[in-house]
């Protein structure tokens, strides 16, 4: 890539730049859809809020000089800063972007110790004059109870009032992680100390419907000092938990 830059929707070489002007505060994510030898142009993965941003079929503009790393070609994914210069969007300070693509979440059964007591104490809780029975089902069958029969499960046989000792809960509550490459995400609720990011691919798991299809984060599992926000590009890896699902090993970007 070391021709001079070409005119938008032209080829043809520009005199002189045009007047820019920065309209994202953070980094925008994309994917490169088409390369001309000195200029193209990206496919944004979520829209740009901006009057223009619907010229040129939704792409934004790149310029060889606005690539700060090497792009490996078309498909790549980036991340960039948008501008515009009156002729639409373009893209300046690129270089590859780690975004995973569509994969395939590593699923194991849910066998802890926790989970056993739970469906153990559900069992019990039944007692007489309940409809179902547990009596001849098949090894794996699926057992349905009343709700006021689960209720009575899970609290146990604990007699008294006597202060119960609670259990793990939030960012201790055990994990097992799910994903083999990191993800990217946004942050899209921050209370402080914790919040929610909404990933920028689809993930394939059983519990990607919790909690609104957003993915839990803690700041124990961001590095010391680290600032976060709301619309900040996080860079985690997926685990899940009795709760859903949420990011471990965070980078801001």
């Amino acid at each position: 890539m070391g021709a001079a830059k070409g005119g938008k929707g032209t080829g043809t070489a520009v005199s002189a730049p045009k007047q820019r002007t920065r309209v994202t505060a953070r980094r925008v994510t994309g994917t490169l859809a088409e390369w001309k030898g000195s200029f193209g142009w990206i496919t944004p993965l979520t829209a740009v809020d901006h009057p223009e941003a619907s010229k040129h079929r939704g792409r934004i503009y790149l310029a060889h000089e606005d690539v700060e790393e090497e792009i490996s070609g078309v498909g790549a994914n980036l991340s960039f800063f948008v501008y515009t210069d009156g002729n639409g969007l373009g893209a300046q300070n690129v270089k590859p972007a780690v975004v995973a693509p569509v994969q395939k979440i590593i699923q194991k059964p849910l066998t802890s110790t926790l989970a056993r007591g739970a469906v153990k104490g559900v069992v019990k809780g039944l007692g007489r004059g309940t409809s179902q029975t547990t009596k001849g089902a098949s090894k794996g069958a699926s057992l349905q109870f009343p709700a006021a029969a689960l209720s009575k499960g899970l609290k146990g046989k604990g007699k008294g009032k006597g202060k119960k000792e609670r259990g793990p809960s939030g960012p201790d509550l055990p994990r097992e992680r799910v994903s083999e490459d990191p993800l990217m995400g946004e942050v899209v609720d921050w209370k402080g100390k914790y919040g929610w990011i909404t990933p920028q691919v689809p993930i394939e798991h059983a519990d990607k419907d919790k909690n609104g299809g957003r993915i839990y984060i803690n700041i124990k599992d961001l590095p010391e000092g680290a600032e976060m926000e709301i619309g900040k590009l996080v860079e985690f890896y997926l685990f899940k938990d009795a709760a859903g699902l949420g990011a471990e090993e965070c980078t801001p970007l």
